[in-house]
């Protein structure tokens, strides 16, 4: 999927710029959204959705990715208790709700840790796809955060730039605060004070509500056979 928007455009880039210097790196992002996804739904999808247009009005970068992650066995275990769906039955939820996507696919790795997932997954795109269409890519990550719940750490315990999507005034405010607490300026694009193992420390705060569906009343309905 993301070579096919890769090609899509270098294809434009090469039409819109005949002097276009393929040797240079050209910017693009992919999103990483990280959870239990147990299962994943509308909300998920949703907030890539807006954090996919969040970053290319305030940066200008295309996104030609993004990823949904879910976290290992027990850590779903510890949260959800009897009720939790194992790793591969949710790597096949995400994968099912993604093939209709052109642009979502799927990591199975049950990982966690939002550095070590990113720089993977930049990685295997490097290797596989830095050269596409006939352009040098560089690829981006951007942490996708549902809920200013967690922002605060974070901001504290990583430095890949993060998309809060804020669900209302107050939960934006909230979200403000916890940016700037830990050295970070929450403003409409990606800047910021401080710059850690090669990454920005940064929030773009989105004010918006994905969607109200709850988790636990679709994990309900799957386990009745609904």
């Amino acid at each position: 999927k993301i070579r096919q928007q890769l090609e899509a455009l270098a294809d434009s880039f090469h039409r819109c710029d005949a002097n276009l210097d393929p040797h240079g790196e050209h910017k693009v992002v992919f999103l990483v959204l990280h959870g239990s996804l147990s299962p994943p739904h509308i909300a998920h999808f949703s907030a890539l959705e807006v954090a996919r247009q969040a970053v290319r009005a305030s940066e200008g970068i295309p996104v030609v990715g993004g990823f949904l992650t879910p976290t290992s066995d027990v850590d779903v275990r510890a949260r959800a208790g009897e009720q939790a769906l194992t790793l591969d039955r949710r790597a096949t939820l995400c994968s099912l709700a993604c093939a209709s996507s052109d642009w979502l696919e799927v990591c199975t790795w049950g990982w966690t840790g939002a550095s070590r997932i990113a720089q993977r997954i930049g990685k295997e795109l490097t290797s596989r796809l830095a050269w596409t269409g006939g352009i040098h890519w560089s690829f981006e990550a951007r942490w996708v955060l549902r809920s200013s719940v967690h922002l605060s750490s974070y901001l504290r315990d990583h430095s890949i730039p993060v998309v809060c999507i804020a669900a209302a005034d107050g939960d934006l405010q909230g979200a403000k605060i916890h940016a700037m607490a830990q050295g970070s300026r929450p403003v409409s694009g990606f800047r910021s004070s401080t710059r850690s193992r090669g990454y920005r420390r940064a929030a773009l705060l989105v004010p918006t509500d994905p969607s109200g569906v709850q988790p636990s009343h679709l994990r309900t309905l799957m386990l009745a056979g609904s």
